[in-house]
């Protein structure tokens, strides 16, 4: 059955089919009206035969490379991750849908990004243009196209001075928890132990008592919080990790063991952090303090480049916060520079004492 009344009234479409070994689906979920299922029901039919003509005719058209993608790209990715590629693809290329792939050359994936990001930042055009590529990606990998259209496609950085990575320097890291140790803030316990292990906001507010091993020294980080979906599922690349813990750390660990008691969380529910306010509670306290402004993040990052500036390796680095690719970890490299401001101001040498001790020296050789 293709149209099916739901026990609230109303109606959900589904039309499905396999062929060549492909599998197509179309869903459409709580229409109101029988008319409108109908209207959906036959417009779905009608893209499965076409489906099912390309399949035979052998033509692989962006339809269909793009249905296959996602039917991968859901056992794969983080759910939040998936909404948003799937949203972006659909919205975005859907004027390619009966374009065969193979049409579709490098100049024309760059003209049709730059169109529909027209107003947008470089970033979201960036973006979509990975998200574009993965979808190639795959019928390359399958040998269905030999190149890549998507690939080396240039945007500018201009636009992304906004969501540049930023990192606090160490002398700010202990000024915001030190103050926010001294007058008992509700935040305190959040912003610790998220810089000192290095966690992503949504694996902080995942963490659990039993995912800690204070026998071995480390926590085990697997699993994080989705905020927007609130469901708690896996980390952001799928894979867990470990977290190594020193004497300090373990200490307030088992400090706030105590204090969560018998909940389920080791971090305090607060509803500004659900609801996505994480970064404008940080920036009002630093605010406060006279400290620069940063986001959450910020927290994470400055352990990163605090890491590396105490001399850990990359390579370390980059399995104890989980980048994926250490090419993400050098990209917080470059941020040291300004934990290094100033670093040399007590070895400087004025030039007007170089300039007395040169007239010196003339006087004495006449």
């Amino acid at each position: 059955m293709t149209i099916k009344k739901e026990v609230d009234g109303t109606y959900t479409v589904r039309v499905a089919s396999r062929c060549e070994g492909k599998y197509f689906q179309k869903i459409k979920k709580r229409i109101k009206k029988k008319a409108d299922a109908n209207f959906y029901e036959n417009k779905f039919s009608k893209l499965r035969e076409e489906w099912k003509n390309n399949l035979k005719n052998k033509v692989l058209t962006w339809q269909v490379a793009l249905d296959e993608y996602l039917a991968e790209a859901e056992l794969t990715l983080a759910p939040s991750t998936f909404l948003e590629t799937r949203s972006a693809l659909l919205l975005h290329t859907k004027v390619w849908n009966h374009i065969p792939i193979e049409d579709l050359h490098k100049n024309m994936v760059l003209k049709h990004i730059q169109k529909v990001h027209a107003k947008n930042s470089e970033s979201t055009k960036k973006q979509l243009a990975k998200y574009i590529r993965n979808v190639f990606k795959v019928q390359v990998d399958n040998g269905e196209i030999k190149r890549n259209p998507a690939l080396g496609l240039k945007f500018s950085n201009k636009e992304m001075k906004n969501n540049r990575l930023i990192a606090m320097t160490k002398s700010e890291i202990q000024t915001l928890l030190k103050e926010a140790t001294l007058i008992d803030h509700p935040w305190h316990d959040i912003w610790y132990l998220t810089y000192q292990a290095g966690l992503r906001s949504g694996e902080a507010y995942a963490l659990k008592e039993e995912h800690i091993d204070f026998e071995n020294k480390h926590i085990h980080i697997l699993q994080s919080y989705d905020f927007k979906t609130g469901v708690i599922g896996p980390t952001k690349n799928r894979k867990t990790r470990i977290v190594p813990i020193n004497t300090d750390f373990s200490h307030f660990l088992k400090q706030l063991v105590l204090k969560a008691k018998r909940d389920e969380f080791l971090l305090p529910r607060i509803n500004d952090w659900k609801n996505g306010n994480a970064a404008k509670i940080l920036k009002s306290f630093q605010k406060d303090l006279g400290i620069r402004e940063t986001n959450f993040h910020s927290l994470r990052a400055s352990f990163i480049t605090h890491l590396l500036l105490d001399g850990v390796s990359m390579t370390k680095v980059q399995q104890i916060v989980g980048h994926e690719d250490l090419k993400t970890t050098a990209r917080y490299v470059r941020m040291i520079a300004s934990d290094l401001q100033g670093a040399t101001d007590s070895i400087g040498i004025s030039t007007s004492d170089l300039e007395a001790a040169k007239i010196l020296t003339f006087s004495r050789e006449t």
